[in-house]
């Protein structure tokens, strides 16, 4: 699982959501430093991998896997009850693309590629996806600019234990 911290500002036009504000309150990275991270140095050879993304840097999220080495299976669509209206169109849907390179295996199939999800903190993800993780593919797994620690999964970032959790 990976979030990466993509240069996404906050757009300072728009209302903010109860002790969101208006600006990101984690440090980002540019693509190309995010193209550049040793990926390696987390994931096997063979494996799945969830990436997350958002309409606007979907473009980026592909080049990115790509170089990575790694091929695109399909795309989660977290639906979610609220989402910004900048100046067009209400973004209410998050994308987790599940990726894989080596051989393409699932654990299980038929698992429905979109989901609904309250939201909850600013970029705390749903824990419905990590259910679909589990189901997916096979330990061992980490969670890679975690937020939270999270039982079965290692994690690795800066703020782990941001929205806290239990690692086992």
């Amino acid at each position: 699982m990976i979030d990466v911290p993509s240069p996404n500002g906050m757009t300072s036009k728009r209302t903010a959501r109860p002790n969101q504000g208006n600006s990101l309150p984690y440090k980002t990275m540019s693509w190309e430093k995010i193209r550049n991270f040793p990926i390696n140095e987390f994931a096997d050879k063979e494996c799945l991998m969830f990436f997350w993304t958002t309409d606007k840097f979907i473009v980026e999220a592909h080049k990115t896997i790509e170089e990575w080495g790694f091929k695109k299976h399909c795309i989660f669509v977290w639906n979610k009850p609220t989402g910004v209206c900048p100046f067009s169109v209400q973004f209410c849907n998050e994308y987790c693309l599940l990726c894989y390179r080596g051989k393409f295996k699932l654990n299980k199939i038929g698992i429905k590629t979109w989901f609904n999800e309250r939201v909850r903190e600013h970029s705390r993800k749903p824990n419905k996806i990590y259910e679909i993780a589990e189901q997916l593919g096979n330990a061992p797994r980490i969670d890679i600019f975690a937020r939270e620690k999270r039982e079965g999964w290692d994690v690795w970032g800066d703020e782990t234990n941001k929205f806290g959790g239990k690692l086992s």
